[in-house]
């Protein structure tokens, strides 16, 4: 019995101790480092009255359904979508995928090559944490595998495409009522 109390002592003083020594692990005033370009870590007589900065521009909140949409109707640097006498909208179908990774420089460096290789249109999607390349608008999926085998043909340097379901953009004639 007495070696057991005698241990708990000695557990309790050897935590004592190390809490003791802790403190020391601190840095002082003294020893504070200060910023790049020699400003102080935080100044204690800061005023943010004083600072001389326009307001931010606060955006109204993006849902996920318009930014989806933003996604799939990404063009080209310079083109603006012709919207002059068709309506698009969102529907099931299906895009081949030629990239699917963390890289993001190497799937802008393979949208660009897809960009001059396909007259579809080509996705760069960016679904955290992956980079996504995908190629056409097709609503079923016949169209998506013939487009699948002429791009295993015609370009077999590509890391093996596949077809994917997902939402597509559909253009179809708008209805004008005179």
């Amino acid at each position: 019995m007495k070696t057991v109390k005698l241990l708990w002592v000695l557990v309790a003083v050897l935590f004592l101790m190390s809490c003791a020594a802790s403190q020391f692990g601190w840095p002082g005033e003294e020893d504070r480092e200060e910023r790049p370009g020699g400003m102080p870590e935080y100044a204690e007589d800061f005023d943010p009255e004083t600072l001389n900065e326009t307001e931010p521009e606060i955006l109204p909140p993006v849902t996920e359904e318009a930014e989806t949409a933003a996604e799939a109707l990404q063009l080209p640097a310079g083109e603006a979508p012709d919207t002059s006498d068709t309506e698009t909208r969102m529907v099931p179908g299906y895009r081949i995928q030629l990239y699917a990774g963390k890289d993001e420089m190497s799937a802008r460096e393979l949208k660009k090559k897809a960009i001059m290789r396909f007259e579809e249109n080509v996705y760069l999607i960016f679904e955290a944490p992956f980079w996504k390349i995908q190629v056409g608008d097709f609503e079923n999926r016949r169209d998506a595998d013939e487009m699948l085998a002429q791009l295993l043909r015609n370009w077999p340097e590509s890391d093996t495409p596949w077809v994917v379901p997902t939402q597509i953009v559909q253009k179809r004639a708008s209805e004008h009522i005179y």
